[in-house]
């Protein structure tokens, strides 16, 4: 009780002008923890004694915080005083974070030493009032064998206490004493445990298993042959690849890549430079452009394990693999264009050449894709996105800034990408202008209050699908979560049916008014039950709190038949930023981010219209710079395919 009564003594004492460190921790919340219904008489002797064994102030906050989750859940439990806790309780508490909240799990067991320290429980007893058992005065004197006099580390000795503690447990369960235990008794707990473990972490099991059994038969309490007689479970080498294959193989795989395709070459590519010099994974992946010497015929690899360079010879094999697969990339990005230029026709152009080429068809987009930005706030409906883009600023800073594309589009119709230094509401404030339609977007902020006073603001499911199964991927066995999802998986499934058969929104709405209101008020109702027993700051929680502050605007689909019910389609439209940011790496220059928006509003606006995009610039690029703006609604992807269907 020694922390526990200093404690008292400052808190009582007049006279005293120390201040309490819980005080200190938290100047303005300490009343709140203090008055805790069961913990709060002895958190601030907790907090004493968390910084008493070293705890850092970040630590201790943590700790003093989660008091109040623990405080729930003991009362749960029917405790209703400090004096009633148990060793069995706290183990339970314990559990049931571990489950729900691992990484806050920690708490209960600092709690507990501190109870023990305190002498408000006993140490290493389930319950207060009886004598140590034999298994624990047992288990007690192996540790202190293990860290006297085989010296192992605490996280060590914890592995050794739990394997004897477990091994034990069987034992008593089959009513077996230790003195009479078998070869069979051990191959019995090696076959339970194997249930639970790798055939890898069961050898560390084992070997915890065998100076268990070593220790006991130093005194005769375990026969001294039974450490010696325990199989352990081997892996193999040949369970996994070799370290090398023969040349023969290699070559049968090489042969079984179809190199008819993009994907094909480009695999064949990268297994032909494994093969042949040898190179690691990683090594390959790191190769650029300008790591290929097509001239010198040589390949430079980085070699970050000895931090030095390796120049190798290019084969023929080697160097027409690599052509090939250049050939045939998907968008290939200017220093690519450059390299075919060169390989193929013998022309060297340089890359900024290209980039200026680029730039100017930027130039020449932009006051067309202005048109198009304007046709589409003058609609009904926009699904709005964004994604990060690296910027060279030029400020002499030594990293890029971090500037955003928004992204505006309807489905089936224009896409529009916008480049802004920030990701600020400015950006949607400005292009959406007194947009009175409906936007469908996820929880950012940026997008509230944005639009005309009657624009529609409409959330999107998987966005809050994804946070249910943020949970479950967390939690394996999280079976609220589950049955959310599973609920939510047959919302989708009312669209999947209604896109399987053809159907208008006039059709679709009509059956998601006959399907759908059973379906949200059971996940709806599945969800509040959720939140009423989910720690608030745990996945689940931030789960049920994210879909219960939209539901207004996840239900919106029930009074909007065009309203899709997430905003997969705009997230799509971004993925191949996301794919191309891999090649260009960054925009060279602020000026150049709108013209490279321009690029990707024309080609995204091309493939959603299914519309050839060589086909449509052929068509429209030459003479743009002379037509007037009077014109240029007639030029764009929507007008030019109403002209080409």
């Amino acid at each position: 009780m020694g922390s526990i009564g200093a404690t008292a003594e400052r808190r009582f004492n007049p006279v005293s002008t120390e201040v309490p460190m819980l005080r200190t921790l938290f100047p303005r919340a300490h009343r709140k923890f203090l008055s805790l219904p069961l913990l709060g008489p002895i958190t601030d002797g907790f907090d004493d004694w968390l910084a008493g064994n070293g705890f850092t102030r970040g630590s201790r906050k943590f700790c003093i915080r989660m008091l109040r989750y623990v405080d729930v859940d003991l009362r749960l439990r029917r405790v209703d005083k400090v004096a009633e806790l148990t060793h069995s309780v706290l183990h339970d508490c314990w559990r049931t974070f571990m489950k729900s909240l691992p990484c806050h799990a920690g708490t209960v067991r600092s709690l507990e030493r501190y109870l023990v320290a305190s002498g408000l429980i006993a140490n290493g007893q389930n319950e207060p009032a009886t004598l140590p058992s034999p298994t624990w005065i047992l288990i007690e004197e192996y540790v202190g064998h293990l860290h006297e006099v085989r010296g192992f580390a605490a996280s060590t000795i914890s592995h050794h206490r739990f394997t004897a503690q477990c091994f034990l447990q069987q034992l008593d369960k089959t009513g077996i004493a230790l003195r009479d235990s078998r070869p069979s008794n051990v191959e019995a707990y090696v076959a339970n445990a194997g249930k639970r473990l790798s055939r890898a972490s069961l050898q560390h099991e084992i070997g915890a298993l065998r100076g268990f059994l070593r220790f006991l038969a130093m005194d005769g309490r375990a026969p001294h042959s039974l450490a010696s007689q325990i199989d352990t479970p081997r892996l193999y080498r040949l369970e996994q690849l070799p370290r090398a294959l023969p040349w023969d193989t290699v070559c049968a795989l090489l042969r079984s890549i179809d190199t008819t395709t993009a994907m094909g070459k480009r695999d064949y590519a990268i297994f032909l430079l494994i093969a042949t010099y040898g190179l690691r994974a990683s090594e390959v992946v790191a190769l650029t452009l300008d790591d290929i010497r097509w001239r010198q015929g040589s390949l430079r690899i980085d070699q970050r394990k000895t931090s030095s360079p390796l120049e190798l010879p290019l084969t023929n094999e080697v160097l027409s693999a690599l052509v090939k697969h250049l050939k045939q990339t998907p968008t290939p990005a200017p220093y690519r264009q450059s390299v075919i230029f060169l390989r193929d026709a013998g022309i060297d152009i340089s890359r900024a050449t290209i980039d200026g080429w680029v730039m100017r068809v930027g130039d020449l987009l932009l006051p067309l894709v202005a048109v198009m930005g304007r046709e589409l706030v003058s609609g009904t409906y926009i699904q709005a996105d964004e994604t990060p883009v690296n910027v060279q600023t030029r400020d002499g800073r030594s990293r890029n800034h971090h500037a955003y594309l928004w992204q505006y589009g309807s489905p089936g119709k224009s896409v529009i990408f916008e480049f802004r230094m920030g990701r600020g509401r400015e950006g949607p404030l400005r292009f959406l202008g007194n947009f009175e339609g409906i936007l469908q977007t996820d929880d950012y902020a940026a997008y509230d209050r944005v639009g005309g006073p009657k624009m529609v603001h409409a959330g999107c499911w998987s966005h809050a699908r994804r946070k249910f199964d943020e949970a479950v991927k967390l939690n394996k066995q999280d079976l609220v979560s589950t049955r959310i999802l599973v609920q939510m998986g047959k919302l989708f499934a009312i669209d999947a049916h209604a896109r399987d058969e053809g159907m208008d929104h006039s059709r679709r709405h009509a059956l998601r008014m006959e399907r759908a209101p059973s379906v949200l008020g059971e996940i709806k109702a599945q969800i509040e039950a959720a939140s009423r027993t989910a720690l608030p700051s745990s996945p689940l929680g931030k789960a049920c709190s994210y879909t219960l502050r939209l539901w207004d605007k996840l239900t919106r689909f029930l009074d909007y038949p065009e309203l899709e019910l997430s905003n997969n389609i705009a997230e799509n439209s971004m993925r191949p930023v996301a794919i191309g940011r891999r090649n260009w790496t960054h925009v060279g220059h602020v000026k150049a981010g709108p013209r490279v928006a321009a690029i990707l509003s024309i080609v995204e606006t091309c493939r959603r219209l299914n519309i050839p995009v060589r086909e449509y610039l052929a068509a429209v690029l030459p003479g743009l710079a002379n037509t007037s703006i009077q014109r240029l609604p007639e030029l764009t992807p929507t007008a030019w395919a109403a002209k080409h269907p």
